[in-house]
């Protein structure tokens, strides 16, 4: 039986609010009649001309092409299309004659982190930046996550941007999950969840390379004679080690080992290497 009834409300079904940015979020819209009994909601009104309006185009835009379809998740009666520009949050409201609804949205960049494949010697730690995901939602940022998990070889802690990731003292290769969204609520229904894999190489160091860094010292003039005077350089050291059988490769870290620097004929004097576990740039 099909009934035909005057429309009494326009409201958003269940729908997701989060997007990543260059992807469509599809919002499904409900009409509800008035039955003979009641309220009654449609279950087929995508012949209706609903206008959409966003309040930022330069965050969600209007997807004009794709027909509107039966909501194939949750409930409504049928679906209007919005694209994720730029990250930020934006009002969509959706009228069909003098009835309509306002739903808030909210755009993300891709998660990304500096490296997905580390090599640390172990005992040492290196921080990681990481950057986008879903971000804190607008109406409830208290249910926003940042969670890093690892197998027994690594640990992994979080602070702001920065992941610090540390080997334990055994050899091996193991894995680290990058995970970033909101908890569900009754606000967010249907949270995004972003996550990204990263390889860590847990292992001893096998070989160390020693090199000079070119400071800005100034050139001498050709016709003039070198005079031994007191000078200072800097040294770059770098280890290499491999994963079980992995080919040989260079460590990004190995702040957990002391290293100390011995000048040749001269046996009182040696000086400590310090090692800097800075953050890698994205």
């Amino acid at each position: 039986m099909v009934s035909v009834v005057d429309v009494l409300s326009l409201t958003f079904g269940d729908s997701p609010k989060e997007a990543e940015v260059g992807s469509h979020i599809v919002l499904n819209i409900q009409l509800v009649g008035a039955g003979p009994n009641g309220p009654i909601p449609f279950t087929d009104c995508r012949a209706a001309d609903f206008h959409v309006l966003s309040s930022d185009d330069a965050i969600f835009k209007h997807v004009l092409g794709p027909a509107p379809t039966l909501p194939t998740k949750c409930t409504g009666c049928s679906t209007v299309v919005m694209k994720a520009i730029s990250s930020g949050d934006a009002k969509i409201t959706v009228s069909f004659a003098r009835h309509e609804a306002t739903i808030v949205l909210s755009a993300y960049p891709a998660l990304k982190v500096a490296k997905e494949s580390l090599a640390l010697a172990v005992g040492s730690s290196l921080n990681v930046r990481f950057e986008g995901g879903p971000r804190p939602w607008v109406l409830n940022s208290s249910s926003y996550f940042r969670v890093a998990s690892a197998d027994k070889l690594v640990t992994a802690n979080i602070l702001d941007g920065v992941m610090d990731v540390k080997c334990g003292p055994d050899s091996g290769l193991a894995s680290l999950r990058l995970q970033v969204g909101n908890h569900p609520s009754e606000s967010l229904p249907f949270p995004a969840k972003s996550a990204v894999e990263i390889t860590v190489c847990c292992t001893t160091p096998r070989r160390l390379s020693v090199s000079t860094i070119n400071g800005n010292q100034p050139k001498c003039p050709a016709n003039e004679h070198l005079l031994l005077t007191t000078a200072s350089t800097k040294l770059t050291i770098v280890a290499f080690g491999s994963c079980e059988n992995d080919r040989e490769r260079q460590l990004d870290s190995v702040d957990g080992f002391a290293m100390w620097l011995r000048k040749p004929n001269v046996s009182s004097q040696s000086q400590k290497v310090v090692f800097s576990n800075d953050t890698s740039p994205l």
